[in-house]
C-alpha cells in the first residue's frame, strides 16, 4: 500500500479565529483561506506541550516531552540524542 503524501503546515501563535474562512471579518488571510477550503482546519485541537519546538516534536515522533525529553526551544537540534526508534517513527 502507497503511503499518501501529507503536507501539514502550522502557523507560530495563531489562534484559530485570526483567519477570515474561519469567521474573522476583520482580517484579510487569502492564502490561508485557500488552503482551509481545500484542506483541513483544526479550530479545536489540544497540545501537550505549549512549548513550539516541544510541541512540533511531539506532532513529528507522536511521544509526549517525557519520553523526548524535549521541554523547552532551547535544544538547536531536538533530533540529537534521541534513541533511534523515535525518530525511525517519522519515517524515510
Amino acid at each position: 500500500m502507497t503511503r499518501p503524501d501529507i503536507l501539514f503546515i502550522m502557523t507560530d501563535q495563531q489562534r484559530f479565529d485570526t483567519i477570515a474562512a474561519l469567521g474573522n471579518s476583520h482580517v484579510h488571510t487569502p492564502n490561508l483561506d485557500r488552503l482551509v477550503r481545500r484542506g483541513i482546519a483544526f479550530s479545536n485541537a489540544y497540545a501537550t506541550c505549549p512549548v513550539c519546538v516541544a510541541a512540533r516534536y511531539t506532532i513529528r515522533t507522536g511521544y509526549e516531552p517525557p519520553t523526548t525529553r524535549v521541554f523547552s526551544n532551547a535544544k538547536a537540534d531536538p533530533v540529537a540524542g534521541q534513541p533511534p526508534e523515535i525518530e525511525a517513527r517519522c519515517g524515510p
